[in-house]
Formats: structure tokens, sequence, C-alpha cells
């Protein structure tokens, strides 16, 4: 869910404006600041919605075990854990204390890599001070106004053209994608990659719920509608009935390689367009397509 409501502790409120949802469904720690979890946008959504700096690290940088989640198991997607901080120093802290205690010694998913100094500083793109002439490097990012699917609010439309605005400032090239001239870059196959990612996360989640509910005969959350939590019906946050057989699975987990596989080569051929000598450096997209909303109302 992009909400946070349990039968525990109730619902999460936005701490800005309590009639507002904090996001989720790491919501709770959007709202007090913490460790999130993060497979779909649940660090990025409550940061977005609570007014913090929130990071999902690549997978094998923060140690997971012990850690309690749903869809254990299925390891085709993986969730990840990362800070929510009140300032981009504040996640340096977090992922330089984190990566530097040798985790991979104690957790199996988490890969040989300690922090990487020269990776924060951006050496591969310039540097972040040139030492001939005291000057940072010139990037290229590229601003991605829409997936191709849905069309952000008008707010996050501002919040992009002010990034780019003070991008451009700084001097580094910003290069838009579909809004501009300059270079066409359109959102490759967005809705395939969520059609997938959907499928990987339904294929047992409604087995992997009822197991975890029948130990303690609660009830499962339906909606995240004030009042309709047990009764209404959200489909878009359905687990399917339908049992998926192995085969299928592996026929989804190929697509996603291939979608993986074209949007690398999308990526790198944005060199030939970036005058740089390299890929663009970065998107700055929508964290999501409007700021924090009414309880029950986050699709």
């Amino acid at each position: 869910w992009a909400e946070t409501f349990n039968l525990i502790f109730g619902r999460t409120t936005n701490p800005h404006n309590r009639s507002l949802t904090s996001g989720g469904s790491s919501g709770g720690e959007g709202a007090l600041i913490g460790v999130g979890s993060d497979i779909g946008g649940s660090i990025r959504i409550p940061s977005a919605f609570c007014g913090l700096y929130g990071f999902r690290p690549s997978i094998g940088l923060v140690p997971y075990s012990g850690s309690t989640n749903t869809l254990e198991g299925q390891d085709s997607i993986l969730s990840v854990l990362g800070p929510l901080s009140t300032s981009i120093h504040g996640l340096k802290v977090f992922m330089q204390a984190v990566m530097s205690q040798k985790a991979w010694l104690r957790d199996p998913h988490v890969l040989r890599r300690g922090w990487n100094q020269d990776g924060y500083e951006l050496v591969d793109h310039g540097g972040v001070n040139n030492a001939e002439n005291g000057q940072s490097p010139r990037l290229c990012f590229a601003i991605m106004w829409n997936d191709g699917v849905i069309d952000p609010h008008p707010p996050i439309t501002r919040g992009l053209l002010m990034a780019k605005e003070a991008l451009v400032q700084a001097g580094h090239k910003v290069r838009a994608i579909t809004m501009s001239l300059v270079i066409d870059w359109n959102p490759l196959n967005h809705k395939d990659i969520v059609k997938v990612a959907s499928a990987i996360y339904s294929s047992g989640a409604i087995d992997e719920f009822r197991s975890l509910s029948s130990s303690t005969g609660e009830p499962l959350i339906k909606s995240m509608v004030p009042g309709e939590e047990f009764t209404g019906l959200q489909p878009d946050y359905q687990a399917q009935d339908k049992l998926v057989t192995a085969y299928e699975l592996w026929q989804v987990h190929k697509k996603r390689l291939e979608l993986r596989t074209q949007y690398a080569q999308h990526w790198l051929s944005t060199e030939r367009d970036t005058g740089t000598g390299r890929p663009v450096d970065a998107i700055i997209a929508p964290v999501a397509p409007y700021t924090a909303v009414p309880h029950g109302r986050n699709r």
C-alpha cells in the first residue's frame, strides 16, 4: 500500500496535516523519521509527502537480515532498507556508517562493497571539484515530465521546472524528456514494467497474506479508505486469487530481464546527445503524480 494503516497502531497521519496521508508503506518512518523499506516507492513516497530526503539504495548495500517483511522468499524484485532524513547529509552519514561495517560477513545478500568515496565524489563523472580550475563537473541531467501513462499534477511539474532552473544556473546541462525539442526521450515501456512488477508481487501474495493472518485471526485489509478498511475494495492493491504456475512465473522473469536490458540500452544511447562524452548522468522524475493526498485517496 502507498498509505499506512494496521490493526496495532491504526492509521498513520501526515505530521504537517493530519487529514492527509503520510504515504507508504514506510509511512511511520516518514512521519517519525527513521529507516524504511522500499520495493516500489515505500521510502520515496513518504519522504516526498512528509517533506524529507529519502534514499532507496541499490540491492545488496544495506543488510536486511533479521528484518520483518512480507513476501519473504520472493527474490525476483527485492525490497531494500534505506534512510529517511531531514538532510542529504543525514543520508550520507547513514550509508557511510552501514557500508563501513563489512555487513557481507553477516548477511549473504550484502555485496562485498564498502563505502566508496570516489563514487560519492563522482570521480567517473569528472569529480566533485576539478583540481585544475576549481570548478564542479559539468553533468547532464534528463527530466522525465511524465512516464507515458500519467501526467503529474501542476505542483509536481512546477517542482521539476524549479529543479531544472537550479541545475542550469549551476552550469549543468538539462535535457528534457517529452517536453522539449532538445531531445525526445520517450519513457520506455513503463506500462509494461509496472505490469511485470505487479505480476511478480501478486504471484503468491494472497497465500502470504492468508498465512500471516491465520495465526491471529485478524481480517485482511482491503482498502485504505477510512471506515472501509475491511469492507471496501481498491482493485489496484488487491492480491490475485488465481494461482500462478512456476512456468508462468518464469516467463514473467524472462520479460523482466528483457525490459531491464532494453532500458539499459535506451539510457546508454543518450551518449550522442549529452555533449559530455557520457550518457545522461541522472534522470530526475516525480516520486508520485501528486503531493500528499487525503486518507484513502492514494492510487
